[in-house]
């Protein structure tokens, strides 16, 4: 019997997320929110890296849209944003995001842009969500113009021990080292697809401005992670947090991978 939960678990951990079947859209920008600044350290390092600022951009899995007005004012460009949540599309639409971001329903494996028109897609925290990253490599290679880029935002297994649950829930890092990519397999099925790996950073980001306001939006439960967790393993590690007080703003280093099409 033991063996047997510990398999539906372990199946859990590795399925993929399908957010309309979460309350994650309603509460995700709460949860989730950047520090101000972060948005523009990220488009800063992805500026030192691409070949030329992008005037048309695809945020693969945009989610709520919470980064893609964010792409848009700062390198001045045309974004469209793609997501398979209806949920997460709904929160994105009701934003005023401006007349330079709109929305579509789509996948990694099905990208609803036409063939050729992106400068850039973009995936922020997308990667590990993929279920057939050869077939999303193949589209990003179809959507994009010659010489243009993919750059992906993502938690890597190289960076777990900077991730800020770790530690205080129960399962956790199992459930982290199920779903997230070494570097090796962001890199592998791109390549494959022909695209050249031109820069990788990590970037050490503040993700909390105190310990008070990480414990407040862990408690939204606003990730894909958490949201696997048992809810008794959930609950004693948000007593854990609670009671910890830590001080200063919490961190965690996040990989930034960028590759581009043949020109």
């Amino acid at each position: 019997m033991v063996r047997r939960l510990t398999e539906i678990r372990e199946a859990w951990q590795k399925k993929a997320m399908d957010y309309d079947k979460t309350a994650i859209p309603e509460a995700y920008d709460r949860g989730r929110q950047m520090q101000p600044g972060v948005m523009a350290l990220w488009l800063d390092e992805m500026a030192s890296i691409l070949p030329r600022r992008p005037e048309r951009i695809v945020d693969l899995g945009c989610g709520t849209g919470r980064l893609s007005a964010g792409l848009a004012n700062g390198y001045a460009a045309q974004v469209i944003g793609v997501d398979p949540s209806e949920k997460m599309l709904r929160e994105a639409q009701a934003k005023d995001l401006g007349p330079d971001v709109s929305f579509r329903r789509g996948s990694a494996e099905t990208i609803t842009v036409e063939s050729g028109w992106a400068d850039l897609v973009f995936m922020s925290m997308v990667f590990h969500h993929i279920d057939d990253r050869e077939t999303a490599a193949a589209e990003c290679m179809r959507v994009l113009a010659p010489g243009g880029c993919v750059a992906i935002r993502n938690a890597t297994r190289e960076q777990a021990a900077s991730v800020p649950f770790n530690g205080w829930f129960e399962g956790f890092e199992a459930v982290y080292e199920a779903r997230m990519p070494a570097l090796a397999e962001i890199t592998a099925p791109f390549e494959a697809a022909g695209f050249r790996l031109i820069g990788r950073r990590v970037i050490d980001q503040p993700t909390h401005p105190d310990w008070t306001t990480f414990v407040a939006r862990t408690a939204q439960r606003a990730d894909s992670l958490l949201i696997r967790l048992p809810d008794a393993a959930f609950e004693a590690g948000m007593a854990r947090l609670r009671a910890a007080n830590r001080p200063g703003p919490v961190h965690d280093r996040v990989d930034l991978v960028v590759l581009q099409t043949p020109a």
